[in-house]
């Protein structure tokens, strides 16, 4: 599912999605037939599917269905970037779909963003809404085990799923905002000054209008299961571990990246678990000794643009007014060699081969002007 999800984010982010039907015939079956449904059976994954035939046709793009008697889910489609583009309007039609034959769950979904809908409880349909996955910003071991606990067919035809959901409803308004935080406070914690998780966590929600005390964040976390869950020490600690793991091998120019997990990566004073941002504090540090863009563009082959932008795969360079399109993994790892050769910068990058490479398993390490 992995694999899936960074190969999808990667085609999002290099615009190859132009329109709603490639999203409904080259993207989405990709996540349903990995989650276990027959995307080949017109009566288990049904598109077109009639609501209420006898009474209007209102169709809804697409059904999923473990009997044949009424539909497990509703997914409604919508054109890659516009899916709030009057979102009230569509959770009212999924509403409609909802009244005469209603399904566990309904989605609306553009690809990119997945809001997840559980038809089956009461109130206004927008409330009903208890999962939001972001295929481009969220961690992907995350992304992975959403769609497998919403989306699968066997956790939906076991139950399993309907009571998940049911437990995400009951959640109070901070612990919904507490659990979807937890991505985004990870990756702080790997970034100077180093916070602890639950401190990291308190500065993301205090900073959205709701309080969280420190003590609420330590008690919370402690209940998050175990593999969602981070641990509460400093990185520095994790750092540590990490330097004790025995590497396998070293990396090798022809090697594949495409599938690895960096476990500790550091470039000058930066920290990142993450190729991409490893190159843009390449790129921050080149401009701090004086190069232009220019000069960097006659290195690298990455696309840099003035501003800080968020969108169409850039991301912000850090401290700077420029902007990097993210790039393929192995793509990302050549041309930060590149640069961080060329301007003397100090790398140290210790990772793992995820599952589907042939290295699965084994480790590497890439090494550059370091002790």
């Amino acid at each position: 599912m992995k694999t899936i999800i960074e190969d999808i984010r990667q085609k999002i982010i290099n615009n190859c999605y132009s329109n709603e039907e490639q999203i409904r015939l080259n993207l989405i079956p990709r996540f349903l037939e990995k989650l276990g449904w027959d995307i080949w059976n017109p009566k288990e994954v049904f598109p077109e599917y009639f609501v209420s035939p006898d009474e209007d046709k209102t169709k809804v793009d697409l059904a999923l269905f473990i009997n044949n008697y009424s539909p497990s889910v509703f997914i409604e489609i919508k054109y890659l970037g516009k899916i709030f583009d009057n979102l009230s309007l569509v959770e009212k039609q999924l509403r409609n779909y909802n009244r005469d034959n209603t399904a566990i769950f309904s989605i609306i979904t553009d690809g990119r963003i997945w809001k997840f809908y559980y038809s089956q409880t009461g109130g206004e349909f927008s409330q009903k809404c208890f999962k939001q996955l972001d295929v481009i910003n969220d961690d992907i071991e995350d992304i992975a085990l959403h769609l497998r606990t919403f989306l699968s067919k066997p956790e939906i035809q076991n139950g399993n799923a309907e009571k998940e959901a049911t437990k995400y409803l009951a959640l109070s308004q901070k612990q919904k905002v507490m659990d979807d935080a937890i991505p985004q406070a990870r990756r702080i914690i790997q970034e100077p000054p180093y916070p602890s998780l639950p401190e990291a966590l308190v500065n993301i929600i205090n900073g959205s209008g709701i309080t969280v005390s420190i003590n609420e964040a330590i008690e919370y976390i402690k209940i998050i299961p175990l593999k969602r869950a981070e641990t509460i020490e400093q990185p520095t600690k994790q750092i540590e571990k990490i330097k004790k793991t025995k590497l396998i091998q070293h990396y090798d120019n022809s090697d594949d990246l495409r599938f690895t997990k960096i476990l500790f990566g550091k470039i000058e004073k930066s920290t990142s678990k993450s190729w991409n941002e490893l190159l843009r504090y390449a790129i921050k540090y080149s401009l701090d000794k004086g190069m232009k863009v220019d000069d960097i563009n006659s290195i690298i082959n990455v696309n840099i643009k003035s501003g800080s932008l968020n969108q169409r795969g850039f991301k912000p360079i850090p401290g700077k007014n420029y902007s990097m399109q993210e790039i393929e993994s192995t793509k990302a790892v050549s041309n930060l060699k590149k640069l961080v050769t060329k301007v003397k910068l100090s790398l140290n990058v210790e990772f793992e081969w995820r599952e589907k490479s042939p290295n699965a398993g084994k480790k590497g390490v890439v090494k550059i002007n370091t002790p």
